[in-house]
């Protein structure tokens, strides 16, 4: 998970604190129906999840790719 996370603060021209990797730990309050999934670590049970999704978001990715966020 740190090397996507770190790819991902960097791509986004933010600065990598050791934080980013404990998301989960805080405090704050969050409103969405993903609470509960906010408070958990990275897991890998999700990874590849979205990709039976992939056909309907196909025009997310193209507009990505249009934009150069996506290869």
């Amino acid at each position: 998970p740190e090397r996507v996370s770190r790819e991902l603060v960097a791509f986004c021209e933010l600065d990598w604190e050791p934080r980013c990797l404990e998301f989960h730990t805080q405090q704050g309050s969050v409103a969405t129906p993903s609470a509960t999934q906010v408070r958990q670590p990275i897991y890998n049970s999700s990874v590849n999840r979205w990709r039976r999704y992939g056909e309907s978001m196909q025009p997310l990715f193209e507009l990505l790719s249009s934009a150069g966020c996506y290869p």
